[in-house]
Order: C-alpha cells, then structure tokens, then sequence
C-alpha cells in the first residue's frame, strides 16, 4: 500500500504539471498583433499597418499617419492591384517599367519555421522531368529513395529500375556526392511552373544540385566556403528564375545559390536562431523585406534586390507574454507539443525559483494542519517544497500520506 500511495501521488502531481498550465495557457493566452512592415523606395521608410485597441494605424517608421489611400500609393508593390483598379498606378518607378504584371511576376514570399525543420520526414522523393513535352508538369511514374546510391522504385510493384538507378549512381559519384545525404530539399509537387529538382547536402557535406533533364541526370556540384554548415535549404522555383534556392546555416546566416553560375550570394539578416525564430522575406523588384520574430522582438530589413546591400531596418518590441504569474504558481510544466517542432513527446520546463514564495506558504499551511493533529511527515515536506501546488492537490485528491 505505501509502494502504491507513492506511486498514486507522483502520477497525479505529473498530471497536474501537464493539465494545470495548459489550463492556464487557455484561458489567459492573447494572439499577439504584430504589425505589418513593408520597406517603401517611396518616401525611403518602412509603411506600418498596426492594430490598437481594435484600431487600425497606418503610419511609418518616423510616426507619420497617413488615411488608407494615401498608404496604398506609398506601398505600390503592395498595392497595386488597387491602385491599378482606381487608376493611380504609376506607368514607371525608379526609371523602371512597372504594370500589374511585371510587379505580379517579381513579388515573391518566403516563411521560414522551426517546424518547417523539425518534423518526421519520409525519405521518398519524386523526381520530375524538368523538361516535359507538355507545358504542365507530370507525376513520374517512380519515386527516388536515395541512400549511398540512388534507387528508383515503382510505388505500385515495389520494383527498382536498375537501369536508370545505375545512370544516376554513375552522374553523381562522378561529380563527387558520398551518400547518404544529410539533407535533401525539393518542391514535390505539380503546382509550379518549372522543376528544379533537389538541392543535397552529402555526407562530406558538399552541396550538389540533382535534377532530370529529358530522362537524363543533372547534376551539378556547388562551390560553399568551408565554415558554412546548413541547418535548412528551400528551392524556391520562383517565375523570374533568378536563383535556385534558399540556404540557412546553423549559425543564421541567409544565402542564395543564384541562377547565373551557381554563385551563393549572402543576404543582409537580422540576428536569427533557426531552431527558434521565424524568418519571413517579401521581395519585389526592387528590394527585400527580411524579417526575424523571436519572443521579444520583430525586426525588418530593407535589403537593395540587386545589390543585397542593407538600406533600412526596423525593431518592434513585442509585447512577451506575462509568464511571472505562472512560474510563481508553477514550478514546473509538462507539454508534449512544441512550436519549434512537429513532434509528440513529453518535455519538462522549469521555471526557475520563482514559485519557491508560494511554495513555502503552502508547506507552512500544511505544517500548521499537522501540527494539530500531531502527526507530521518529512516525505511529504520534501514533496511539497519541490512541487507546490501541484503536491497539495495530490494530496489532497489521493489522502492521507502519513504513512508514506
């Protein structure tokens, strides 16, 4: 019985560290409002649509307010669907041509998650013809497991096509790839206009560019500095066909492979974490808006399309969530999801010191009640200084723990 009693009270105090906070979290969590920040070549300062109190603000970087059609006109890469219906959008900027069109064609978004890394994968990947009879791309009738060497197998039979396996195998020892790869990325899908196949990262940690050219393999080696280790690669296949991919180093660098020769060019970033930190870049024709949101702030860079200089930044200081509450009354907490990642498994925050005040008001409480009934239990002290509330309720749900 006293084995049983103890093990009675642990489960319920771990229960109650995963329901109570998540209880908690429900019922005080507030969306955070963020604004949006968008680089105007215009007036050479951010636009910011913001919200207070249910009111939306639009202003720029040096607090000046401007109505809804005054905003449109100095954000005309945003916009211009609107300007172009009210007929106030400009023939030219910047001695550029610009018409719905050309502005559609070179607007671009990119988001980049934690999540977007963290999560199971299945390591299957359809490789398509990048030069189809057909305008509109095709499902292959096979799909590309790639180890040390590359297989193709029917989904259907389960079988390899050794031939085609073998002419892959051949192109890409011949330009140096040591499987397994350590990172794969591709856009496996018919929604797009083009193909580009897959961006790989080998064992020895080269970069290679792997696509199907009339049945053919392409593949192609790209040259990276040595201290450059990737966290994370997204192949953008964007209409104006200027670069390949998105590259993220572990240390939160941000670079292209660009079209013209496989040249990497660095991108102007704010501070960023890829493990915690979310990154979004809206690109126009004639510069880039980078921007990194962590917990406490949100910062954008106006980056130059052209040249990747830096010409402008902005910080907003978020608003961080009111934790001090809950780590006072909370020691500890359980959550099996995360916003970083896409897996499912118990994790355990602590949360510092901060509920030892709270803590010791309720051992006092508890002492002061045994002392009355002249009975008086060290487990138990032990157990209610370290877990807090979570300790009292168990006890209080499970019984009487003088015999623990």
């Amino acid at each position: 019985m006293k084995a049983l009693k103890t093990l009675q009270i642990i489960i319920t105090i771990l229960m109650l560290s995963w329901l109570l906070p998540w209880v908690w979290k429900l019922a005080t969590d507030k969306p955070q409002n963020n604004p949006f920040v968008y680089y105007s070549s215009l007036i050479n300062s951010f636009g910011i649509r913001s919200t207070i109190n249910e009111t939306t603000l639009l202003t720029d970087a040096r607090d000046n307010s401007y109505t809804q059609t005054q905003f449109d006109s100095i954000l005309p890469m945003v916009y211009y669907r609107q300007l172009a219906r009210e007929g106030q959008l400009p023939d030219s900027l910047h001695g550029q041509e610009i018409n719905q069109r050309i502005i559609a064609r070179n607007n671009f978004f990119y988001r980049y998650r934690p999540s977007d890394k963290n999560q199971p994968l299945i390591p299957l990947y359809a490789l398509f013809e990048s030069m189809p009879k057909r305008i509109d791309l095709e499902m292959p009738g096979d799909i590309m497991r790639l180890r040390k060497k590359p297989e193709f197998i029917n989904p259907d039979t389960g079988n390899s096509n050794t031939h085609k396996s073998a002419r892959f195998a051949i192109e890409l020892e011949k330009n140096g790839f040591v499987g397994p790869p350590s990172l794969i990325a591709g856009n496996p899908t018919t929604r797009k206009s083009y193909d580009e196949g897959y961006v790989i990262v080998d064992q020895n940690k080269n970069l290679f560019h792997l696509k199907m050219v009339n049945a053919r393999p392409y593949v192609a080696k790209i040259e990276m500095p040595e201290d450059l280790h990737l966290s994370w690669i997204t192949v953008t296949e964007y209409p104006t066909k200027t670069f390949y991919c998105f590259l993220i180093s572990k240390d939160g660098r941000l670079f292209t492979v660009q079209t013209d020769g496989y040249k990497l060019k660095e991108i102007p970033t704010p501070s960023f974490d890829p493990e915690t930190d979310n990154l979004l870049i809206m690109g126009n024709l004639f510069h880039w808006n980078i921007q990194v949101s962590t917990n406490q702030r949100q910062t954008t860079y106006a980056v130059d399309a052209h040249s990747f200089k830096l010409v402008n930044q902005y910080t907003f200081e978020t608003l961080p969530p009111k934790e001090w509450l809950q780590s006072s009354i909370f020691p500890f907490s359980i959550n099996f999801s995360s916003a970083n990642d896409k897996f499912i498994f118990p994790r355990i925050k602590f949360n510092g010191w901060t509920h030892l005040p709270a803590s010791v008001l309720l051992l006092l409480g508890y002492l002061a009640l045994q002392y009355r009934k002249k009975s008086w239990c060290p487990v138990t002290t032990i157990l209610l200084l370290v877990t807090g509330i979570y300790g009292l309720l168990a006890f209080l749900l499970v019984g009487d723990t003088k015999h623990i």
